[in-house]
């Protein structure tokens, strides 16, 4: 049944909230999983209003369908409770994740930003403090304020980012920015293993704390050093000896890996016999910096690091085939229309006979994975694949 809230003011609406986590998780109970949308980090948007009057309107039909409660906090941040059936919470979850993507991608795209990332699912026992704290942001309390104004991205707030880094410490800040995203494989008997995860800043997050109002898309070179520094911000996370644990992989440049902290991190792998390490490289990078790339692979092979060449099309995995780049793997993108895979194919198929391993990203369905596993596709990752995990883990 719909909670009808939209009438209460969000003080109201936070505090009707808040007694639902409560209850869920009184008297040893082991609490609920929700399913999240926030939209906050699209309030620069153009027509945004609009959009969120219609989100709303989508997720109240959605809720009623698949039998949810709706907790709507001031039209920023909405959590249905749907049914606790793992056999049809992933499916619940990919239905909100679409009407998300339907109603708000023009927004998020012109604000650089990936629709899918609104969409979370979280348990009111385990995340019950972050709960409580996007509620709080969603009713509008005071957050902390930006310190660089407004506008297409400058130096100056790439400087913020660094000086927030710098204070709150690399391992803070990731923990606080960072997001993980499972790579897996499918197994005989359908279930779905994770072989390694993904370690990237959410840009939608840092966006809406860090650097509000700010078009991060205005000038790419200043985006392209952002990320250089969030790269360094990693790594640094990652030389703290709790952060390298496990199968991990991280998106970085040339530049980044030439810093004395990735040797010290590859070191490290190598050291641990529990613990692997995929640097995720951009083709294009890697081609402009050949003389550069050698050097570093000279330390990656003598440390076990893996390269995966990231975003790839057919072009570029021949380009890197000819270069003899040496990459352990190709990553894809899956397209939006289903019906347009020919380069998708091609791609697969290079990488396939090269005896290299074949990646498909940005996965949200059932239907991607099947047609990327008839291309010879074997490694999935996604928020759909996410999805997987949490229902086997909480089924097994």
């Amino acid at each position: 049944m719909v909670a009808e809230l939209s009438g209460r003011d969000p003080a109201a609406e936070v505090q009707a909230f808040v007694d639902f986590v409560g209850k869920t998780t009184r008297g040893g109970r082991p609490g609920v999983s929700v399913i999240t949308v926030s939209v906050r980090e699209l309030e620069p948007a153009t027509d945004m209003a609009a959009a969120r009057a219609e989100l709303v309107r989508r997720l109240n039909e959605t809720a009623d369908t698949i039998g949810a409660r709706l907790f709507n906090l001031n039209d920023r941040f909405l959590v249905l409770v749907p049914p606790q059936d793992e056999l049809n919470f992933v499916n619940h979850v990919y239905q909100v994740r679409m009407r998300v993507i339907e109603v708000v991608g023009r927004q998020a795209s012109e604000l650089g930003l990936n629709p899918a990332e609104f969409t979370d699912v979280l348990h009111t026992k385990r995340d019950a403090q972050k709960l409580a704290t996007l509620a709080q942001a969603a009713a509008g309390e005071p957050t902390a304020a930006s310190s660089t104004p407004a506008g297409p991205l400058s130096q100056e707030h790439i400087e913020s980012v660094v000086e927030h880094a710098r204070a709150c410490g690399p391992r803070d800040f990731v923990q606080t920015y960072g997001r993980y995203q499972a790579l897996a494989r499918f197994e005989r008997d359908g279930r779905v293993r994770c072989v390694a995860r993904e370690l990237h800043i959410a840009m939608a997050e840092l966006r809406a704390r860090l650097l509000p109002g700010v078009d991060l898309m205005a000038n790419p070179n200043l985006f392209r050093e952002l990320t250089r520094k969030l790269d360094e911000i990693v790594l640094a996370s990652l030389a703290e000896s709790r952060m390298l644990q496990g199968h991990i992989s991280v998106n970085l440049n040339i530049a980044s890996m030439e810093e004395d902290t990735f040797e010290r991190i590859a070191e490290r792998v190598r050291e641990r016999d529990n613990t692997s390490l995929w640097v995720e490289m951009d083709v294009s990078d890697v081609l402009a910096n050949l003389a550069r790339y050698r050097r570093i692979r000279r330390i990656m092979d003598r440390n076990r690091i893996h390269a995966i060449a990231d975003g790839v099309n057919a072009e570029l995995v021949a380009a890197a085939e000819n270069a003899e780049l040496g990459m352990t793997g190709y990553k894809f993108i899956a397209p939006r229309d289903l019906n347009d895979i020919g380069n998708l194919r091609i791609a697969a198929e290079q990488a396939v006979h090269a005896g290299k391993t074949a990646i498909l990203s940005r996965v949200e369905d059932a239907s991607t994975i099947e047609i990327g596993q008839r291309m010879g596709i074997g490694v999935f990752q996604g928020f759909y694949i996410d999805d997987l995990l949490r229902a086997h883990a909480s089924a097994g």
